[in-house]
């Protein structure tokens, strides 16, 4: 799967403070990966990347993972192993019921940027230097999309079944 959160933050990078800017985080996770937790489901992110307005796109070279809590319906992204929170939110019914193994969004709604100065976390590391966002509130958006070579057998799957259908008519 790939996930998107995409939103609005203030901060730092590599040491350089930067105003509120939109940013896009793009990670990819193995659903086979998934694991179970007391609030829902965890996956460990194996890439990450963002996109910060004005200062480029960089890799994530720390661990990190995505979220769903199903008591919640809440997404997040946090430090892995499973850790401190850096983003939660949105919060959309739709969360409920997800398992993280099947498309959603995009959904937009309030969100929290948490821990990211946190002395008891590990600091996120990127090929642009250590990336700091203030802690506060933003309106994020969160979309899942399966990887293309998923789409590909959905599609092929959905060929086959079309083609089934049109064998049985005649």
């Amino acid at each position: 799967m790939t996930y998107t959160l995409a939103g609005y933050g203030q901060g730092s990078l590599d040491g350089v403070p930067f105003s509120t800017s939109s940013f896009v985080f793009t990670v990819t996770a193995d659903s086979a990966t998934r694991q179970p937790r007391s609030y829902g489901w965890w996956i460990p992110n194996t890439s990450a990347s963002m996109s910060i307005a004005g200062l480029g796109t960089f890799d994530l070279l720390s661990g990190t993972g995505t979220f769903v809590g199903t008591n919640t319906g809440v997404v997040g992204f946090g430090r892995r192993p499973v850790g401190l929170n850096l983003f939660y939110g949105p919060i959309n019914p739709a969360f409920l019921s997800w398992d993280m193994l099947t498309p959603i969004g995009p959904v937009s709604g309030h969100a929290h940027f948490s821990s990211w100065q946190s002395s008891g976390g590990s600091l996120i590391n990127t090929t642009g230097g250590i990336l700091l966002f203030d802690d506060g509130s933003t309106t994020m958006t969160f979309t899942a999309i399966p990887e293309p070579a998923t789409l590909s057998l959905l599609a092929l799957g959905g060929l086959a079944l079309i083609r089934r259908q049109r064998r049985q008519r005649v």
